[in-house]
């Protein structure tokens, strides 16, 4: 009942507060997620809740108000407690409007209080006065304190964008350990686009830090595994499968299965899934351990 209370009146502030011309997105299909995101619908509908409100968080170009709005919608319907918790503070730190900032507030309360005590969100929240220092020590510091600044910043980010993509790049540039700075410098590229000024540097960081390229052969140990095999051996199915779209998702890949574009969205968009070599070559590896996992 508290849950159908609260969706009730976040959806009659956002619907108040925006229209869906006016938020500041742009892809086809805007109007109808917008529509089920915002309906207030806690029971059957929830499933498709929570993929149209992730559709417009994933699509915003700013994080303003109203993206505050749909982090509140979809933490009052996903069953992912922890997420929730973690979308409940993203909201309440975005929202100002009195009536809906305490709706967050009241799902935030209820979600966080089971939430891991190691939650991600609790972190930044917690940490966040040291966060301006830590920018700074990272993009200007030297030795360990700049690796130490620019770890803290990537463990206290809510969302891995492009902008905590250059924070692993300058990581990577700094640090002393090559296979870390091989997986930071992957990591880096996979969050940003070929147009960002840093990439072709973090491509360099790439090429400095990375074994060379191996034959498709099983691994046997040593000197014959391939790249990226000390991160994505770690990796469920689940996750590999997300690494891998994620990073066709970020070049406009046309995407056609219902799963897919339920994460991601339709795609299409240029360059169409053309992947730089050193992608290509990060795709073909997460491919190699999706098949040694037997992954469907």
């Amino acid at each position: 009942m508290w849950k159908r209370a609260l969706l009730s009146t976040i959806c009659a502030v956002t619907l108040s507060f925006v229209a869906a011309p006016h938020v500041a997105l742009g892809y086809d299909g805007l109007q109808a997620d917008f529509a089920t995101c915002t309906r207030g619908d806690a029971s059957t509908q929830a499933k498709a809740m929570v993929d149209a409100c992730s559709r417009l968080i994933r699509n915003a170009k700013t994080e303003n108000e109203t993206v505050g709005m749909f982090y509140a919608m979809r933490a009052a319907v996903n069953t992912d407690m922890q997420q929730n918790c973690s979308d409940a503070r993203k909201a309440v730190s975005l929202i100002q409007t009195p009536n809906m900032r305490a709706s967050a507030q009241d799902i935030e309360k209820f979600n966080c209080a089971a939430a891991p005590k190691a939650d991600a969100g609790a972190v930044k929240q917690q940490a966040q006065p040291q966060q301006p220092r830590d920018i700074d020590g990272c993009i200007k510091g030297t030795g360990p304190a700049q690796v130490a600044a620019c770890t803290r910043i990537i463990a206290q980010a809510p969302v891995e964008d492009e902008s905590i993509g250059i924070i692993y790049a300058v990581r990577a540039a700094v640090n002393t350990d090559k296979a870390q700075n091989c997986r930071d410098a992957r990591k880096a590229l996979s969050l940003m686009k070929p147009t960002n000024r840093h990439y072709a540097g973090t491509q360099a960081i790439e090429r400095n830090n990375c074994p060379a390229p191996r034959s498709n052969a099983e691994p046997s140990g040593g000197e014959n595994k391939p790249q990226g095999v000390d991160y994505y051996s770690t990796l469920s199915c689940d996750q590999l499968w997300t690494e891998r779209n994620g990073i066709l998702a970020r070049h406009g890949y046309c995407f056609q299965s219902q799963r897919a574009i339920a994460a991601f969205g339709k795609g299409c968009s240029p360059p169409y899934g053309k992947l730089p070599d050193n992608l290509s070559r990060v795709v073909n590896d997460i491919k190699g351990w999706e098949q040694r996992r037997g992954c469907g």
